[in-house]
């Protein structure tokens, strides 16, 4: 997939990293200046702070896991909400309830 810009061309290149459980994209600039050829939007370390960040407000908005589920669309929303209750895990002590839910069998554009 590829979207122009005024000086160029963005590329759109998709990384799976199926070990950790989630998708990215890397995003690289055809343009003329080779300087500014590719650049990193987030690294390791900033999405584990993102996630941090969400697992804590789901708490702060919830009041804790009490009547808390944490549901993801098949495929790549599962691992993510499996990274989240891991998080949620870490400062509760104990992990929400997770499922998975597969909306294939709703969609209309296939």
């Amino acid at each position: 997939m590829a979207r122009e810009a005024r000086d160029g061309v963005f590329v759109c290149e998709p990384l799976v990293d199926a070990a950790r459980g989630f998708f990215v994209a890397r995003i690289t600039a055809e343009i003329d200046r080779p300087e500014a050829a590719e650049k990193s939007i987030l690294d390791g370390a900033g999405l584990d702070r993102i996630l941090w960040r969400i697992a804590h407000q789901i708490l702060e908005r919830n009041g804790g896991i009490d009547g808390l589920t944490l549901v993801g669309i098949l495929t790549r929303g599962l691992p993510l909400a499996q990274r989240l209750a891991s998080k949620i895990r870490d400062v509760e002590g104990v992990g929400p309830p997770l499922t998975g839910l597969d909306v294939g069998p709703y969609r209309d554009d296939g």
